[in-house]
């Protein structure tokens, strides 16, 4: 299967993808106060996934590769090992364009993530409905506790050390 990277450009295109999540999506609320912006924030939805199709002329064909999904609006309370079908914008994680500012593209690499997923709204990434039950159940609850010990790791370390004690989780 080929790796979506080979799918992913530095500018966004549209897409369909067949998708496995690994991890529990995440709301991420108000980034900004409202007197910081023009338009007020909404929240957005985030969430690591393993690509497992990319549909081209009107077919799923076999892809492979991690991606970060982003979707504005929040998610229904899914669960890691779920299958969703999701419709967005997707483009190749870049290295910031400021000397000295962070390498956001270069810190999801070190997690083999090349690539990001941006849906416009929660109905443009569904739950495929046939494989809601399957979800194993021990790979689920090893998916909960890593991303539990994630949030921890990034809510009480600096986000260098935390990179690193993540990058150790995997």
């Amino acid at each position: 299967a080929d790796h979506i990277l080979r799918y992913a450009q530095p500018e966004p295109a549209a897409c369909e993808l067949q998708l496995t999540l690994l991890d529990v999506p995440t709301v991420d609320r108000e980034t900004l106060p409202d007197f910081a912006t023009a338009w007020p924030d909404e929240p957005r939805s985030r969430f690591q996934a393993e690509v497992d199709g990319l549909k081209q002329q009107g077919e799923f064909v076999p892809c492979s590769g991690k991606l970060l999904v982003s979707v504005t609006g929040e998610l229904p309370a899914w669960e890691a090992g779920q299958k969703i079908i999701a419709q967005g914008m997707l483009r190749e994680l870049t290295p910031p364009r400021n000397p000295g500012e962070y390498n956001f593209a270069e810190a999801m690499r070190r997690q083999q993530i090349y690539a990001a997923l941006f849906c416009e709204s929660p109905e443009a990434a569904q739950l495929q409905p046939h494989t809601a039950s399957h979800t194993p159940v021990f790979g689920q609850t090893l998916n909960q506790l890593r991303y539990g010990i994630l949030q921890v790791l990034q809510q009480t370390l600096p986000a260098e050390q935390a990179a690193a004690a993540a990058a150790l989780l995997l």
